[in-house]
């Protein structure tokens, strides 16, 4: 049997869609329409819900196959909230009204609990956040999906035309615009997020107040409805209702501790006056007429919630109405006919024949066919009171022993009786296994291997658990909150790496940042150690800058993060020139005193001529050098000292805390809000991304 969640009005036909996807896609559409109208006819007639046949899962070697009233394959649902604030006042009724929904879809709506994501306080980083909603990225287009945020939000000006409004996750900071676009969960990439996931109906409850909200159009008060099953669930849909305005604050039920927006939206759910036309479903719109007209009132009309579509689709999100007056049926035909029926594990009837589900009739249900000698069947079902399912079931005898090894780790080596059997997943099945004793063992690398010694005695299936446990040691890192931290060349994460498995072995930790003097220390893991590195770093002073560019000019520039290469080139030409007019300046004098002497003792006019000469010209080289020494260490100096003014007027410390840009990145976009002092405080955001609005 497939597992799949509740819902109604399958556009597909399961056992149809397997041959039609041979034939022309001409075909396959004049089958979809041809069911859309069946579909109709049925919710003319009282039904309100089209039959979709579906095969077994392969996971089970029977045969089954089933029928029952459904939209979707699945249903998925990611719910966040956060009372415990830091950086804004807290809130007291977030977690207990996420709970709330969760409990309902649940028990009332048929989510399975596997496929709900749940993030509550410090669980719900923006990290964290941004992970799940990538788990969301099904591409299924039979899916739903329900994303609830609650907590608060928070709205950033661009211009007088535009808002961003976003979520403000655990760890959220709000100190400026700069932090809060780099801390806080923008809705537009929620709303990105949501259509790239590929499903046909998607619905975004924001428990918190919010302006900006990334809609295509926006209603505050009755949204316009949707009208035809056929429309709601052919065409997709994306849909967002929030708590009310960016100007409004949101309340909470003194009695329930819930949230006035949740509160009503499951009381909402519940109550069949939100069905206004009776066809058996909720849908997006109705609920969110519901809801606005009961907070609008309850609230004395201090909060409006407000309603828009995040894509225009042409569908409408769908709730099934339960029906609690009758029993959901359950037809079975199952061979072998002396196979026991078991729902939530009781036995509930030897006959395979009409079946009514026991109490609570709305809900989900284990249903499980079994017979000793056979591989059981086993399917979760969801009942409302109008569904009729109808299965058949064919059950599979097992011939020979069995053994089916378990693994809690993936591609691990099994082995037989030191024979290689496999590398599974999860599972590996050995069938015809030879009776007698027989030696399972699994190894992994980084963990210790396990074994068991079994004995086959008859046929039947003999479950072996191989559990490994890890060999890794844990590795902690805390050190300043920008400074990435890198293993071995490959980086680990930022600021802090909290409990990080690690095989064992020696590694290199090296520790950076804009403005730090790099870390590097080697430490040693061993199996099942916890190493814990505790190292803050340290921004420049500006003392260390000047005492540096005083010992060596342009050195405290680079010390500071600047470029001082050019005081380095200028000071060591003029100083090296200087150096050079030197030399020069003592050889010419040299020359001088040399050629003077040789002329006070020529004894010949001529010879006495030619020193005179020389000494004349020496003397004056000797002038020149002098003359052009005293300009290179000018030079030198008025470069010393500008290298000190220049690191005097530039502190480091001031240099780094001023961020000159910050940039936010997701997936192939990116959002960049730069922000460029110019005589006080001029802001400017830019986005690279058309999608974000």
């Amino acid at each position: 049997m497939q597992n799949h969640d509740s819902g109604i009005l399958d556009c597909r036909n399961h056992g149809i869609h397997r041959v039609c996807t041979l034939f022309h896609d001409s075909i396959i559409s004049l089958l979809r329409y041809f069911i859309l109208f069946l579909i109709a006819e049925a919710s003319s007639t009282g039904f309100a819900f089209g039959q979709t046949k579906f095969s077994a899962s392969t996971c089970f070697p029977g045969k089954v196959s089933y029928e029952s009233y459904r939209a979707y394959d699945r249903s998925w649902a990611l719910i966040v909230a956060v009372d415990e604030y830091h950086q804004t006042a807290p809130r007291t009724s977030s977690v207990a009204s996420a709970k709330a929904l969760q409990h309902y879809l649940v028990s009332h709506e048929g989510f399975r609990q596997e496929n709900i994501i749940t993030l509550f306080n410090s669980s719900a980083k923006l990290s964290v956040i941004f992970e799940a909603l990538k788990k969301l990225q099904t591409k299924n287009p039979y899916d739903r999906i329900v994303v609830f945020l609650s907590g608060r939000g928070t709205t950033l000006n661009i211009n007088t035309q535009n808002e961003l409004g976003f979520f403000i996750p655990y760890d959220g900071q709000l100190a400026t615009p700069e932090t809060t676009a780099a801390t806080c969960l923008p809705l537009a990439i929620v709303r990105r997020m949501v259509d790239s996931t590929g499903i046909r109906h998607a619905l975004v409850l924001l428990d918190f107040t919010v302006g900006g909200l990334p809609v295509l159009r926006r209603y505050s008060g009755i949204p316009p409805r949707r009208n035809g099953v056929a429309r709601i669930i052919q065409f997709s849909a994306a849909e967002l209702i929030s708590a009310g305005d960016r100007i409004e604050e949101s309340l909470d039920d003194q009695k329930t501790k819930e949230s006035l927006f949740t509160e009503n939206i499951i009381d909402a759910l519940s109550d069949s006056a939100t069905d206004t036309d009776n066809d058996g479903i909720i849908s997006g719109t109705e609920l969110a007429t519901a809801v606005s007209e009961r907070v609008t009132m309850i609230s004395n009309r201090t909060l409006h919630p407000q309603f828009g579509y995040l894509q225009d689709g042409g569908g409408d999100f769908v709730f099934i109405r339960p029906k609690n007056d009758s029993a959901t049926r359950l037809f079975l035909d199952v061979s072998p006919r002396d196979a026991e029926i078991l729902i939530d594990r009781i036995l509930v009837h030897d006959s395979p024949l009409g079946i009514s589900v026991p109490a609570p009739v709305l809900g989900t249900h284990e249903l499980r066919i079994q017979r000793e000698g056979c591989y059981g069947l086993t399917e979760t079902i969801f009942t409302n009171g109008r569904l009729t399912i109808r299965a058949t079931a064919q059950l599979e005898r097992i011939p020979t022993p069995d053994i089916l090894v378990k693994v809690n780790q993936p591609n691990s080596k099994v082995y037989m009786d030191g024979k290689l059997i496999g590398l599974p997943d999860e599972s590996l099945l050995m069938q015809n296994v030879p009776l007698g004793e027989h030696k399972i063992a699994g190894y992994l690398d980084g963990y210790f291997p396990d074994s068991s010694t079994i004995s086959v005695e008859k046929a039947g299936q003999v479950i072996v658990n191989l559990n490994y446990r890890s060999r890794s040691g844990v590795l902690t890192v805390l050190t300043s909150p920008d400074a990435s931290i890198e293993v071995d060349g490959a980086e680990i994460g930022k600021g802090e790496v909290l409990r990080r498995p690690i095989l064992a072995g020696t590694y290199e930790l090296r520790i950076a940042g804009p403005g730090y003097e790099p870390f590097t220390q080697q430490f040693t893991v061993s199996d099942t150690q916890a190493v814990e590195i505790v190292h803050p770093m340290e921004r420049p002073t500006h003392t260390g800058a000047i005492v540096r560019s005083m010992v060596f000019p342009g050195w405290g520039q680079s010390y500071s993060g600047r470029t001082g290469i050019f005081f380095s080139l200028g000071f060591l030409a003029t100083a090296g020139a200087a150096a050079g007019m030197q030399a020069m300046y003592q050889q010419a004098v040299s020359e001088y005193h040399s050629n003077y002497t040789r002329y006070q003792a020529a004894k010949t006019e001529s010879d006495a001529a030619l020193y005179l000469s020389k000494a004349t010209r020496a003397k004056k080289n000797k002038t020149n050098y002098q003359n052009y020494q005293l300009v290179a260490a000018g030079a030198a100096g008025i470069i010393y000292l500008y290298n000190l003014y220049d690191v005097l007027t530039n502190n480091p410390q001031a240099a780094y805390e001023n961020l000159s840009a910050l940039r936010v990145g997701f997936g192939g976009s990116e959002v960049a809000v730069n922000f460029c002092p110019v005589n006080g405080i001029n802001l400017s955001i830019c986005f690279s991304s058309d999608d974000i609005f």
